[in-house]
């Protein structure tokens, strides 16, 4: 009887080692950790939630929020759930927004004032401004790149707004409102306005203009009147109920 009481607390203690050795190896499901060079621009602790296994201590200890687009910036990992307090930014794999009996709603704004803490509800928005944008990116030898391309929101004034549908060129230009850009600025070719007017080129350089605009791979209908200020170049044949001669 000893004997088997002996063995039952020997297997006991074993899996209690056991597991303390496991659990020593699994990080905890919440983990925090100061900002290295934390200021009046920064947040003072990161949060991690899950494994994260790509956001190790030392990468932890050289990011700051300087380091994206180098070896220890945000472009070289890839987070499970990550609140970089550097540059006060959320990380994560996915998102998925739903609700019930109302539209799932992903805002997007940006005040006037001083950043991070201080916004300004007396200041107003150049015309043009971007507040917002939705990007995408690539992947190189330093991990993520710039933004490729981008679905920006530019605010006109406190109602209304433009919808942009925006890239990188890979060429330093000039756009047509006459501002220079590096290659790697998003550039907004296609223009949504409040009216409903869908401006093509809206700030494309003008010396760096496609070949084509626009190319539709299958049918158009106007109702309503074509102008053309250039030449028409048809390839196919022309029918219609009648021909107006303009004087």
């Amino acid at each position: 009887m000893t004997k088997r009481i002996t063995l039952v607390v020997a297997l006991l203690v074993l899996l209690l080692l056991t597991g303390a050795s496991v659990h020593a190896q699994t990080p905890p499901a919440i983990r925090t950790a100061p900002v290295a060079g934390a200021n009046d621009r920064t947040d003072q602790v990161h949060v991690l939630i899950g494994s994260n296994e790509l956001i190790t201590p030392e990468f932890l200890a050289r990011h700051t929020a300087q380091s994206n687009g180098g070896s220890w910036g945000n472009n070289t990992i890839v987070a499970d759930l990550f609140y970089d307090g550097a540059t006060r930014s959320i990380l994560g794999r996915s998102l998925t927004l739903t609700d019930v009996d109302d539209p799932a709603d992903l805002r997007l704004g940006r005040a006037v004032g001083t950043y991070p803490n201080k916004p300004d509800f007396r200041g107003r928005h150049d015309p043009g401004t971007v507040v917002g944008h939705i990007g995408f990116v690539g992947w190189g030898s330093n991990g993520f790149t710039a933004y490729q391309t981008a679905i920006q929101g530019a605010t006109i004034d406190e109602p209304t707004g433009i919808l942009c549908l925006s890239a990188a060129t890979g060429k330093n230009g000039r756009t047509r409102s006459g501002s220079r850009y590096k290659d790697d600025d998003l550039i907004c070719h296609v223009a949504l306005h409040p009216d409903g007017t869908l401006v093509i080129g809206a700030n494309t350089d003008p010396a760096q203009t496609p070949i084509h605009s626009l190319i539709v791979r299958g049918n158009l209908m106007l109702e309503g009147n074509l102008e053309v200020g250039g030449s028409l170049n048809i390839g196919g044949t022309v029918t219609a109920k009648d021909f107006i001669k303009v004087p």
